[in-house]
């Protein structure tokens, strides 16, 4: 395709996507003011999951049109997914009162992790870590996590631990061509406070591969429209229970992990939007900055058999071999104004 024809080709494109969109507006608008049971009957009749609190239900249905839409005027529409994600939820020492300077140190190292492609975990990683600062435990500390005082006697410290974090990453061949993974947490502090802070406490070098990472709880309040959420409440949005012990760092990363899966399956944009600062935040006290970057899309970005156009957030593309061949999606449609 010569560059001349490319860009044309690439102009219909963005006229064709501008429609789409003006088209989607007024269906959300539409899926926003339905009852329950209208949701209900548009889920079942295209063989969606009618699980979940309306507003999960309202995501689901939104995406499920949004792709169909997309299809229907011959444009292809991409959520983009690493291979996997490797969810962590660290427990750490902690007092009844914890002052702003309070040394906490990590006393679970848990990890998850998922399969996007088979959407589901396929392993998992636990480690007890023996603190230095204030090696016996609180009575508070030990009641909140269910952590024993033997238990972190008998555990390595955290330098041998994060070693054999990173051997448990590389016997999975995590981070090679195919197999690229990101960090996935319920909230900024176990990267900006619990495991910057340990690797100071510990005088090791902090990890690269968490750099950045996905703080999935910001990533949930926007895209199932929530103001303030927990774990347990994110649990019931998606009408799923808590398996375990809630502050178990294992199982809460199990959890997280659960509703992560449901989040993939409901189309929700997981890319990275958090990543580690060298100073403290003012505002929250946190080694932790916003992060916008999408590099993991750059590949498509600069092929030229893709032709792409952000807006609103989202990418869409035209891949001009597959595009052609694709078929319509069936289903139960809202009806469309004219």
């Amino acid at each position: 395709m010569t560059e001349d024809n490319f860009t044309k080709e690439r102009e219909a494109v963005r006229k064709r996507a501008k429609k789409v969109f003006y088209g989607l507006n007024k269906l959300n608008q539409k899926i926003n003011y339905m009852s329950h049971d209208e949701l209900i009957e548009h889920l079942e009749a295209n063989k969606l999951s009618v699980i979940g609190h309306d507003d999960v239900l309202k995501a689901r249905l939104k995406y499920f049109f949004k792709v169909q839409r997309f299809t229907e005027a011959g444009l292809g529409y991409i959520i983009f997914s690493l291979p996997y994600y490797i969810v962590v939820d660290f427990e750490a020492t902690c007092d009844t009162l914890n002052p702003p300077d309070f040394p906490h140190e990590i006393i679970e190292f848990p990890a998850v992790l998922i399969s996007s492609r088979d959407l589901k975990i396929v392993d998992k990683f636990q480690h007890y870590v023996s603190p230095e600062i204030n090696p016996k435990l609180t009575t508070f500390c030990k009641t909140l996590t269910g952590i024993t005082q033997k238990q972190v006697d008998n555990a390595e410290t955290f330098p041998v631990v994060l070693q054999k974090f990173s051997q448990w990453i590389s016997s999975h061949e995590l981070g090679k061509e195919g197999r690229e993974f990101a960090i996935v947490t319920d909230g900024p502090w176990d990267m900006g406070r619990f495991l910057y802070g340990q690797c100071m406490i510990s005088q090791v070098t902090y990890p690269h591969f968490a750099d950045k990472w996905i703080n999935m709880r910001k990533i949930f309040r926007s895209f199932y429209s929530q103001q303030q959420v927990s774990l347990q409440s994110m649990l019931d949005l998606v009408g799923l229970d808590f398996e375990g012990r809630p502050h178990c760092g294992l199982d809460d990363a199990v959890n997280i992990a659960r509703i992560f899966i449901q989040m993939i399956k409901d189309g929700a944009p997981l890319r990275y939007n958090e990543a580690i600062r060298q100073n403290k935040s003012p505002s929250s006290n946190l080694y932790v900055q916003n992060y916008h970057g999408n590099e993991w899309e750059k590949k498509y970005k600069e092929s030229e058999k893709y032709m792409y156009r952000e807006m609103n957030g989202l990418l869409y593309i035209l891949d001009s071999n597959k595009s052609k061949k694709s078929k319509k999606q069936k289903g139960k449609k809202v009806q469309r104004d004219s």
